[in-house]
């Protein structure tokens, strides 16, 4: 007897297993971009990876941002750019550690893509 034809094997490839750049609905929202940041500066305080002074600078100019944000449009990419340079400022004076001043630009580059609603 001659065996069954096996069907033959196809390798389809989804949407869903490529690899896709995120979109505006995948992005936080500001609101929740700048309390992840918040997250990690009250982290990095927790675990003495960010001196005190340092994380109260940061944390006030989150606090402006929220403020601001609450008040209508906001140039978030303008308040970033002030937030990278204040925490490389920081990190100069080793008021924050390396390691933590890479998870700090990290969350700043989600809050550089994040919406506003």
């Amino acid at each position: 007897t001659v065996p069954p034809a096996q069907p033959a094997r196809t390798t389809a490839t989804t949407a869903a297993s490529q690899a896709t750049p995120p979109t505006a609905a995948a992005s936080p929202t500001v609101r929740e971009a700048v309390a992840e940041l918040s997250q990690v500066i009250d982290e990095g305080l927790a675990v003495g990876d960010i001196r005190r002074d340092a994380g109260l600078d940061l944390q006030q100019m989150l606090n402006q941002l929220r403020v601001a944000v609450g008040r209508g449009p906001v140039d978030v990419q303008g308040r970033v750019l002030n937030l990278r340079e204040k925490v490389a400022a920081r990190a100069d004076e080793g008021a924050i550690t390396s390691s933590y001043e890479g998870r700090l630009h990290a969350a700043l580059d989600v809050l550089a893509l994040a919406r506003m609603s």
